[in-house]
Order: C-alpha cells, then sequence, then structure tokens
C-alpha cells in the first residue's frame, strides 16, 4: 500500500519526480517474511507524510489525466479507501499464512 500511496498522490495528483518503489506481482505474497513487517509499517507511516505534503495545497477539485481520464483528487482519495478496502482482504490471507487462524 505504500507504493499506492506513492503512485497516486505523490506521483499523480502532485505531479512529483520519484520513482515507484517497486511493481508488485502475484508472486510477492509467496515468500512472507514476519520479520519484515515493522519495516514496513514504518515505511507506510513515513509515506503517508510525505504524500500529505504533497497534496496538501490541492484542492479536491484538481484533475490529473491518468489512462486519458481526467481524474480529481477526490476521486483519487475514493479510490484509495476501495484499495485499502480490497488490501484488508489480502492482509488477512497474508496473516493466516503467518499463524494458521481462519475465521471461526
Amino acid at each position: 500500500m505504500t507504493n499506492v500511496e506513492r503512485t497516486w498522490l505523490r506521483i499523480r495528483a502532485a505531479g512529483e519526480d520519484v520513482a515507484p518503489l517497486f511493481t508488485i506481482t502475484d508472486e510477492d505474497f509467496d515468500n512472507l517474511d514476519p520479520d519484515s513487517a515493522p519495516q514496513a509499517v514504518a515505511d507506510l507511516s513515513a509515506e503517508w507524510v510525505r504524500c500529505d505534503a504533497a497534496v496538501k495545497n490541492l484542492p479536491l477539485d484538481h484533475c490529473v489525466e491518468v489512462h486519458g481520464e481526467d481524474v480529481s483528487l477526490a476521486s483519487i482519495y475514493i479510490h484509495l479507501i476501495e484499495e485499502w478496502a480490497r488490501h484488508d482482504g489480502h492482509s488477512d490471507i497474508i496473516r493466516q499464512t503467518i499463524d494458521g487462524v481462519t475465521g471461526r
């Protein structure tokens, strides 16, 4: 999600010249290391600070072109809410692979 936040808010909305953190593939979920979680959380928190700073002066109706369509900052925020909801399900799958506990 750190990469998603960076891409939508810093790169697309604010037009910052920063590289995406990485390209995500389905295989990224195959070999998970629970010891990397604290760093991933710290990276996400730091990226939120940078994203907030990047868009703090942009109005919600600020538009950018994404794949040939004009997208407002308000729409980007809605998209990010959807992404978080989707990836929350992914995180539950990851947690299940780590601790083996499934729904009851």
